[in-house]
C-alpha cells in the first residue's frame, strides 16, 4: 500500500486567517520522519523549493 500526505495535515492552508502555519521545511522533515514518500503540493507557493528538492527530502 502506498500513502501520501498533504500540507493541510499540518494545518497549512491558503485560506486567509486560517491560523498559524508551519514552514515547508518542518512539513518535509516531519513527513519523512513519519515515513511518507509523497506529498501533495499544498497551497500555491508553499513549497518554494523545486520539486526535486521536495522529492529528495521525503524519499
Amino acid at each position: 500500500m502506498k500513502l501520501a500526505a498533504a500540507p493541510i495535515s499540518w494545518s497549512v492552508c491558503e485560506v486567509p486567517g486560517w491560523g498559524a502555519q508551519v514552514t515547508s521545511d518542518r512539513v518535509l522533515a516531519e513527513a519523512k520522519a513519519l515515513g511518507f514518500h509523497a506529498l501533495e503540493s499544498g497551497p500555491p507557493g508553499f513549497f518554494e523549493e523545486s520539486l526535486d528538492y521536495v522529492g529528495a527530502h521525503v524519499a
